[in-house]
């Protein structure tokens, strides 16, 4: 019986002071700031960056910030990575995505890497890559 009333006093000293730290610790005020945060296109693309490839991100938020939503986009990637493709699938919501060799379905062709060369038609200008609209 007095090991007993011995654990409940132990057990209750112990969440009462690990209740107390809890009000220590400003969860409240980081809880506010992460609703607060509001990302600039330059923020998200940074944060958007790939491990395996930095400027991939940058390209991807150029390319949803330029089209509609219900734009269909014929994406050239490279291939050697499956994760160009997961990404581009992610940001790029709810945007659909096709193989570069379906342009004929495509709304925009949006080719990573591209350097366009003067006299070259562009319709539209996004970082480290080229948009075409096709339709």
């Amino acid at each position: 019986m007095i090991r007993r009333v011995l654990r409940l006093v132990c057990l209750v000293l112990f969440l009462a002071g690990e209740g107390s730290e809890l009000r220590r610790v400003p969860w409240r005020a980081r809880w506010d700031s992460f609703l607060q945060v509001r990302l600039s296109g330059a923020t998200r693309a940074r944060e958007i960056s790939l491990a395996f490839d930095p400027d991939y991100g940058a390209f991807l938020e150029a390319v949803r910030d330029t089209t509609p939503l219900d734009a269909t986009i014929a994406l050239s990637a490279p291939t050697n990575h499956p994760l160009y493709t997961y990404e581009a699938s992610y940001v790029l919501a709810p945007r659909r995505l096709v193989r570069p060799d379906l342009l004929s379905q495509a709304d925009y062709a949006a080719v990573y890497g591209s350097e366009v060369r003067p006299g070259d038609r562009v319709a539209l200008s996004v970082s480290k890559g080229s948009l075409f609209r096709l339709r």
